[in-house]
């Protein structure tokens, strides 16, 4: 599926960044979340899905509700705001200013179920800095899309901190926990 490069996610919590992306790998060509071609997801099904506890189900929903994901008639739909889709790309007026990042769906299943409940918030730290990776040479920078190496301004572990909410006196644990993940 794809994901609008712009979108960091800043109005979220990083664990409920995590579990939103995994749920994004049940989306339907229309925007409907569904388990199988016949299957839709309720919100009933989240905790299963998730693998999380009812809390935090009540947790995640209360995040996303109407931002990113609406209800309708019992089925679950990614919101129009959200910016996030599967199928072929939108075609728009000026298609070398709109960047979206693609999200393969059984990698972030596999990314998921490998990482810890308790990681699920690094893991979010993750997808909010995916916008800052440069395509070319996979360095955290203010602008991702330069070709030339030289250009290339990178991020120091401060920006990063900024960028996700990250409490800067804390990035060598920062650093730490990331490096850890799968």
């Amino acid at each position: 599926y794809w994901i609008l490069a712009e979108n960091t996610f800043s109005d979220l919590q990083p664990q409920t960044v995590t579990k939103l992306v995994m749920l994004c790998t049940y989306l339907n060509y229309n925007g409907r979340f569904q388990r199988s071609e016949k299957t839709t997801i309720k919100k009933t099904d989240l905790q299963h899905i998730l693998a999380i506890s009812k809390q935090t189900v009540y947790d995640f929903w209360r995040e996303v509700k109407d931002r990113y994901i609406i209800e309708r008639n019992g089925d679950l739909y990614i919101s129009d705001k959200a910016n996030i889709f599967r199928g072929k790309l939108p075609k728009t007026q000026e298609p070398e200013v709109t960047h979206y990042q693609k999200a393969y769906i059984s990698a972030i299943r596999k990314l998921y179920n490998a990482t810890s409940i308790r990681k699920h918030k690094q893991l979010g730290y993750v997808f909010k800095l995916l916008p800052y990776i440069n395509l070319e040479y996979n360095i955290f920078c203010k602008d991702p899309f330069i070709k030339d190496i030289e250009d290339i301004t990178p991020l120091s572990v401060a920006d990063l901190c900024n960028l996700i909410g990250y409490n800067i006196s804390q990035s060598a644990r920062l650093l730490k926990e990331l490096q850890v993940l799968t």
